[in-house]
C-alpha cells in the first residue's frame, strides 16, 4: 500500500450506499475521479467487512472516453465521499 493513502474509518464505510459520489486510491493515478457507487456487498470478508463496486467516473466530455476502469468489489475502506460541496467546485 502507498505511504500516503487515505483509508476510511468502519462507521463511515458502513455508511456508503448505491448511488453515492465517491473517489477512490485503489488506482492512485486516477485518486480524483468521481464516480458512483454501483453495487455493496456487506458482511464480506474484508478488513471493512464490506465490498463496493464504482463506475468509471463517467466519460471525458471532449473525446467520449471512460475517464478510468470500474473499480470492482474491493474493500469498502478504499472509498472516500465526496462531499456535497465538493460536487460543485469547477
Amino acid at each position: 500500500m502507498y505511504a500516503n493513502t487515505r483509508l476510511l474509518d468502519q462507521k463511515t464505510v458502513l455508511s456508503i450506499v448505491v448511488g453515492d459520489s465517491v473517489t477512490t486510491e485503489y488506482f492512485p493515478e486516477d485518486a480524483n475521479i468521481k464516480r458512483t457507487v454501483t453495487r455493496v456487498d456487506y458482511n464480506c470478508n474484508t478488513g471493512s467487512t464490506i465490498r463496493i463496486w464504482a463506475s468509471d467516473g463517467d466519460t471525458c466530455a471532449c473525446c467520449n472516453r471512460p475517464l478510468s476502469k470500474p473499480v470492482n468489489g474491493v474493500d469498502g475502506a478504499w472509498f472516500l465521499p465526496v462531499m456535497p460541496d465538493e460536487e460543485h467546485k469547477p
